[in-house]
């Protein structure tokens, strides 16, 4: 049975996003929230339910919830976003496209979103709240930290880690066993090949 899904926000990135959960067939969208919209109209063909406020209506039975934008310019608020709604009692789905490859080695956590065209190999761990962008390529034994954003076409070679939330721009590439700890923001077609 289908459990339902409310997306939190319109931005851009929720364009995509519901692609990927119509393509996927373990959710149902119930609609979105969006504090700029009127409550009522739509949004991609899905009902705007109301503002923040309305998730204060579920006192038991909960949707599931996640967001319809990425914040990569300020994931310490993404993290402040998603922690406040689990000590409300709300759960984050967990939502991966079919038409991308997840080893049955790996471990995804709660909220993490694959997109179309990802690949994650063996032994790989995504923490909370990861989103991994369209046509990227995770290799063997890769860690990534909660809240980080790998963006489209990146490409993380065996071993490497990536420390929370870091965003690494589009179509950029790390060398095998390196470690993005201290950076938080990793531009456009980089090329890593050291610790940093």
């Amino acid at each position: 049975m289908k459990k339902n899904i409310i997306i939190i926000g319109t931005g851009g990135h929720s364009n995509s996003l519901v692609d990927v959960i119509e393509n996927n067939k373990n959710f149902k969208i119930l609609g979105f929230l969006c504090n700029k919209k009127k409550s009522g109209s739509t949004h991609l063909g899905y009902k705007i339910l109301g503002d923040d406020s309305y998730l204060t209506k579920y006192k038991k039975k909960r949707p599931l919830v996640t967001f319809g934008f990425s914040l990569y310019k300020n994931l310490n608020l993404y993290e402040k976003k998603f922690l406040n709604l689990k000590k409300k009692g709300f759960s984050f789905a967990t939502i991966v496209s079919p038409l991308s490859y997840v080893s049955r080695r790996a471990v995804l956590e709660e909220g993490v979103v694959i997109f179309h065209g990802v690949i994650i190999n063996s032994n790989c761990k995504i923490a909370k709240g990861v989103t991994i962008n369209s046509k990227s390529l995770i290799e063997h034994d890769v860690k990534i930290d909660s809240f980080s954003h790998i963006s489209t076409g990146c490409t993380l070679n065996g071993g490497v880690k990536i420390n929370s939330k870091v965003f690494i721009g589009s179509n950029t590439t790390i060398k095998e066993n390196v470690k993005i700890v201290k950076k938080k923001f990793i531009k456009m077609l980089s090329s890593i090949t050291k610790n940093i």
